[in-house]
């Protein structure tokens, strides 16, 4: 049967083997990309992976590795991280611009009017943030949070990062956000 991720994935961090996980999902995702590279050609997926997977040190050695021997290039992947789990692991820094000059693109997860400093902030640069769905709620014509992801969609383009805005239910939602500066959405309307 399926388990949904909340009800394993703690028992997995107890147990120390998130790590072990996430790399059976890059190895799967490769493999998946692999034996569909013709029928979809420049495929890029995005990878949700746990801060534990950043130490230690040895991913990007590891990726390159696997990445070389499925014959798949590291623009294909999308690496997301969350935000808060970053900020509290300041070693990953070094683990994260080497995936970036690896040419791997990395998303930071979980950015909100709270972290969106510690999501702009620091050597390892994202490419991608992805706004808490909260957050795209919150953020309505008259509220006080669409300064925030204003002001957030204006320093992330002056570092040429894009800004995914989630959980968007609706077209006037979608659109105001654009206004705003966002990217890209996700959501019921939008993949």
């Amino acid at each position: 049967a399926l388990l949904p991720a909340d009800r394993f994935l703690p028992i997995a961090d107890e147990f120390g083997l998130r790590a072990t996980i996430d790399r059976w999902i890059v190895t799967q995702t490769l493999a998946f990309i692999a034996n569909h590279r013709h029928a979809l050609a420049g495929i890029r997926v995005a990878i949700s992976l746990s801060g534990t997977t950043l130490s230690p040190p040895t991913l990007p050695g590891w990726l390159a590795t696997v990445l070389q021997q499925a014959h798949i290039e590291p623009w294909q992947l999308i690496l997301i991280f969350d935000a808060t789990e970053l900020a509290a692991l300041a070693p990953a820094r070094s683990t994260l611009e080497a995936l970036r000059t690896m040419g791997c693109h990395l998303a930071l997860d979980g950015v909100d009017g709270v972290h969106a400093g510690e999501g702009l902030s620091g050597e390892a640069q994202a490419d991608i943030l992805l706004m808490t769905p909260s957050l795209s709620r919150r953020a309505q014509p008259e509220s006080l949070e669409r300064h925030i992801v204003a002001a957030l969609c204006q320093v992330a383009h002056l570092r040429r990062q894009r800004v995914v805005a989630r959980a968007v239910e609706g077209d006037a939602q979608r659109q105001h956000l654009r206004q705003l500066g966002i990217d890209a959405v996700q959501g019921r309307d939008a993949g």
